[in-house]
């Protein structure tokens, strides 16, 4: 009887077992979530919806004001006042049937922006400049040569040494000079005396006709070397009035332009980059004797003889005057 009790109390304890051990695993199907169904092939080539988004808020902007006039600004063309017109090329060129300006020739030459020496001083032929940022900037020099229309017979004497140094022309040669300059037709106001230091002779300059200079060149310089020593140098100097110099020098320019275009398309075409428009220009002065150290800067149509190395022409020159203009000319990359 004992034994039959222990055996129904093992039966009961192991179905007690069995009971929980369903229960628990019952729990954890239904804790664990189901595994999603493979997708179809029209589902898993669909693209993917993209979230619907607002619209951007717009952010009002500050009411405009108008900005205040300037007093010192150029007014709008109105209908009272027509805007300004910027003349064509055509009308700027200078006109050459004009005044007296003959023109017998011109040229023109791309020039490098560089400057040599000569025993310390400066032969510049180009500007002392550097290229502005962003552009290419080349150089170029215009020359026009015109018919003269002024001349000078020039002597220089020969400069003697004293106990003081150099020895100048006295008042008495001055006077001297003049009067026997006159004796031959010429007039006192036609004589000058140049100098431009202590160093440097005093020059003897007599104007003269254009057409006559040939004819009294060597009789001017016969009537000087009776009053000095001897001349270090003599010869006919060509002048320009001012009104033919001005318009030398337009033409000279307009001569300069076209070779810096040509000299700037070389090089845009050298460095593989593209020339734009004009956005800057520079004209410099050009000396004309590298020998020119002393004094001011040579007048631009006609020369400067009042120092010792004065580049002089002779007596059978034809009366000619070579007017040149140098440019910087810069222009946009494209």
């Amino acid at each position: 009887m004992k034994r039959l009790s222990g055996r129904v109390k093992m039966a009961g304890l192991l179905v007690l077992v069995l009971v929980a051990a369903a229960v628990t695993i019952a729990c954890g199907q239904e804790a664990a979530e189901p595994a999603p169904a493979p997708a179809t092939t029209s589902e898993a080539s669909a693209p993917a919806a993209t979230p619907e988004t607002s619209p951007p808020t717009e952010t009002p902007l500050p009411p405009t004001v108008p900005p205040e006039p300037d007093a010192t600004a150029t007014p709008a063309p109105t209908s009272t006042m027509p805007a300004p017109t910027r003349p064509a090329a055509s009308d700027r060129r200078p006109s050459g049937g004009q005044g007296s300006l003959v023109l017998l020739g011109s040229h023109s030459v791309a020039a490098p922006s560089g400057s040599g020496s000569l025993g310390g001083f400066s032969m510049s032929r180009g500007p002392q400049t550097f290229a502005a940022e962003g552009s290419l900037t080349v150089s170029a020099i215009g020359s026009v040569t015109v018919a003269a229309d002024g001349a000078y017979v020039v002597v220089i004497p020969e400069m003697g040494f004293g106990p003081s140094g150099p020895e100048q022309l006295s008042d008495k040669d001055r006077e001297d000079i003049r009067a026997n300059l006159v004796s031959i037709g010429l007039t006192e106001e036609a004589v000058d005396f140049e100098s431009v230091g202590r160093y440097e002779p005093t020059t003897i300059s007599v104007e003269v006709d254009v057409d006559d200079f040939a004819a009294l060149g060597e009789s001017i310089v016969d009537q000087v070397e009776e009053v000095v020593r001897r001349s270090e140098s003599f010869g006919v100097r060509f002048s320009l009035t001012d009104e033919n110099c001005d318009q030398a020098i337009a033409q000279a320019r307009r001569e300069a332009v076209p070779a810096a275009e040509k000299a700037a398309d070389d090089l845009a075409d050298a460095l593989g980059v593209g020339r734009g428009a004009v956005n800057g220009a520079l004209e410099y002065p050009l000396q004309s004797d590298p020998y020119r150290i002393l004094g001011g800067a040579p007048n631009r149509c006609g020369g400067d003889t009042s120092y010792r190395f004065a580049v002089l022409r002779p007596f059978d020159a034809e009366p000619e005057v070579e007017v040149s203009v140098g440019l910087q000319v810069s222009y946009d990359l494209n």
